[in-house]
């Protein structure tokens, strides 16, 4: 059988978005940990310096080197299913559909954990400060929360076109008897 338009699609995309991951990953943990920026030589705001303190918490350490392993893990499945995919493998379907659940849940645990750890005592911080340094956190909490939203995109999507019957087909075993129409 031929391969489905969709398979090379979600073949491709997982490829990039695996080294996307890869990159972007080990990059953020360098950057988390390198502390608070000063801009030009001036001190950063008390809400800068607040949610980094709370990354420095022993939970939030710990989380962090957990969510780093299991993303970099992640990422490298999603590249070996983008791969399996491509070659028509049924591994590479399994693989996808494996991780576009891993994905629903990082889609939802992950703005939780943000939220108590990162934007509630950046929150607390600024209550009432108003000024610029208020309506950039407000800026980056929406930002943060769309973010958050489309992050369930991918997964979904992915999820959706692993289970069409076409694509259930074409990683048969070319004697495997056919599936029944639905």
């Amino acid at each position: 059988m031929e391969r489905p338009t969709s398979v090379t699609v979600f073949g491709v995309l997982n490829i990039v978005l695996a080294v996307l991951g890869l990159t972007c990953v080990p990059v953020g943990m360098l950057l988390q940990h390198a502390g608070p920026p000063t801009p030009g030589g001036y001190a950063p705001s008390d809400a800068v310096v607040g949610m980094y303190e709370s990354m420095e918490t022993p939970f939030y350490r710990a989380y962090s080197a957990v969510s780093t392993t299991v993303g970099i893990v992640a990422a490298i499945a999603l590249l070996a299913a983008g791969v399996g995919l491509l070659k028509l493998r049924p591994w590479g379907r399994s693989l996808s559909i494996v991780y576009a659940i891993y994905g629903l849940i990082v889609a939802v645990v992950l703005p939780v954990v943000n939220y108590f750890i990162v934007w509630r005592p950046m929150l607390d911080t600024l209550q009432g400060v108003g000024g610029p340094a208020e309506f950039g956190f407000m800026i980056a909490l929406v930002s943060g929360t769309v973010g958050s939203c489309l992050n369930f995109v991918y997964p979904v999507l992915l999820l959706i076109f692993m289970f069409r019957p076409h694509v259930k087909r074409a990683f048969l075993p070319p004697d495997a008897p056919p599936l029944p129409e639905t």
